[in-house]
């Protein structure tokens, strides 16, 4: 019996959005954050990782890239699974797994562990351990943008001894400029149908920069009803939508073939959870429960794979993309080849 792994092309989802990679679907991340050095924005893409939150409410940094924006130097020591991180004044040692930690040497205790995740081969630790590690003082404020009503939690690295009203004085700032996001923003411009208040309320056109980016029904300022979703002049989206954010319908590729259709959760900027059909060449290759995150695609637990020529070939548990427990296999003519646990 042959068994057909899914092989799915980075192209085709790299232009949708900027996603980091998991490892399954009960590890989705909340990457609803922004951090600061001072009030410079560290930019975070896939191959520096992504703050995110993690199971214990903890605001989780790529060491490396954080450490090094602060000015400090970065060593991995490969055998003991320690990242150190050294600046003129101070240093901090973290090792994977170990809520021990040492600052200039003194063993201190922090409530969550450093990881390593092991898709990305990139350790994680916690924002506030790196920072006051390497001397430096925090804060963070949590911000509720205009545009989707989605809360961001933006975190800062202070190194250069501000004083506290100047801290204050910084965040409020960029609290501002996180929160102007909406309709009534200078880079956005909305044409429709608008209610007593002013509000985009009815049908309408959003327009960021000059270019349009949707078309379709508002309610309070926000997309609400069916619409359909731009990029770069071209329809990336096209389906319902609930205050401000897709819940079910079909994203496209660049190209205009299907990428996904079905429902959609969890969506926030860069990851989305959906259940429905997976396409490439326009053609089922899966359909389930999956997550889209970073350069990658993480398959649920259970759900149907195709063959390439668009016949069923496995329904049933899958570990990865590999069927893995109990399902059933068929050949291109619908019999069955095998049911069972395997």
């Amino acid at each position: 019996m042959q068994r057909r792994h899914l092989s799915i092309s980075l192209a085709v989802i790299i232009f949708l959005l900027l996603f980091t990679p998991v490892v399954g679907a009960s590890e989705v991340k909340n990457h609803n954050v922004k951090v600061f050095v001072n009030e410079t924005e560290i930019i975070f893409d896939a191959n520096s990782g992504r703050p995110y939150i993690n199971k214990d409410n903890r605001t989780m940094l790529p060491f490396r890239k954080v450490a090094e924006a602060a000015k400090a130097e970065v060593e991995w020591v490969a055998a003991e699974q320690k990242a150190v991180a050294l600046n003129s004044s101070n240093s901090v040692e973290m090792i994977v797994g170990k809520k021990e930690y040492r600052k200039n040497g003194k063993v201190e205790i922090m409530d969550t562990e450093m990881v390593l995740d092991p898709a990305e081969g990139r350790t994680y630790a916690p924002f506030r351990a790196i920072s006051e590690g390497l001397g430096y003082q925090v804060d963070y404020t949590r911000v509720v943008q205009k545009s989707n009503n989605k809360e961001i939690l933006a975190v800062f690295n202070f190194t250069q001894g501000q004083s506290q009203q100047e801290q204050q004085r910084i965040i409020e700032r960029v609290k501002n400029e996180l929160q102007g996001l909406g309709t009534n923003n200078a880079d956005f411009r909305y044409e429709g149908a608008k209610s007593s208040d002013g509000k985009a309320n009815g049908s309408g056109k959003l327009y960021k920069n000059n270019q349009l980016i949707y078309e379709g029904v508002f309610a309070n300022d926000l997309p609400h009803g069916e619409g359909v979703l731009c990029k770069d002049g071209l329809v990336r989206f096209q389906g319902t939508f609930a205050n401000g954010e897709p819940t079910k319908g079909v994203i496209f590729n660049t190209d205009g073939s299907k990428l996904f259709d079905g429902s959609i959760s969890d969506w926030n900027d860069d990851s989305f959870i959906g259940e429905g059909q997976l396409y490439a060449d326009n053609k089922v290759i899966y359909q389930g429960e999956l997550i889209m995150q970073g350069g990658g695609i993480a398959l649920g637990k259970q759900g149907s794979l195709y063959y390439d020529s668009g016949e069923l070939f496995f329904k049933g548990d899958l570990y990865g993309d590999v069927p893995y427990g109990k399902g059933s296999f068929y050949n291109k003519d619908g019999s069955l080849i095998f049911e069972g646990e395997f």
